[in-house]
């Protein structure tokens, strides 16, 4: 694809120049992107303090990814394919593990999964599918939902929460949806 071969182009033209510091968005979301290859494995092996913090880790970088892009006048179209191919992986990843809590929350593939198709519907048509802020709401309140679960296994925290939690992110998924339909048509 042109758009990594131009990424790796200003890659090493940035690094050339004493910019490398441009790439740290990057960095972070690539970071995020490799944690649900630990986090899994300890989430499997019962290490699940270990798993917890790695998980509010990894969810921070998506917060500091695209301001740091901003400040440094860095964002780029290989930046923000990796960041919404980042955030649909890593979401979908740390869903697995959370089915053990209740099945029911699988229903939260299917939705990340339309999603996903959606955008990719959207890229194929030529039209440059944008995070809409239902949608970046709605990634926040699913890394606290994510983050309740794990959380679960190393604490006592009332269901309810959880169930309040998932209710509201699936509230904002399906809005995402609608959104991201009505926008890509």
């Amino acid at each position: 694809m042109n758009i990594i071969k131009e990424y790796f182009k200003s890659l090493k033209s940035d690094l050339k120049n004493k910019k490398g510091y441009k790439h740290i968005p990057n960095l972070l979301t690539f970071i995020r992107f490799l944690s649900p290859f630990f986090i899994i494995p300890l989430f499997i092996f019962d290490k699940f303090n270990l798993a917890l913090i790695i998980v509010i880790v990894a969810a921070i970088t998506d917060i500091f990814d695209g301001l740091l892009a901003r400040k440094f006048n860095a964002t780029s179209e290989f930046g923000k394919l990796l960041d919404a191919v980042t955030d649909k992986f890593f979401s979908l990843s740390l869903m697995v593990p959370i089915i053990k809590i209740n099945s029911f929350y699988s229903i939260l593939i299917v939705t990340e999964v339309i999603i996903a198709l959606t955008n990719y519907i959207a890229f194929k048509k030529n039209k440059k599918p944008e995070s809409h802020y239902v949608g970046k709401f709605k990634t926040v309140i699913e890394f606290a939902f994510l983050s309740l679960c794990y959380l679960s296994y190393v604490t006592s925290i009332d269901k309810n929460i959880i169930n309040i939690t998932f209710i509201i992110n699936m509230i904002l998924e399906l809005l995402t949806i609608l959104v991201y339909v009505k926008k890509n048509n």
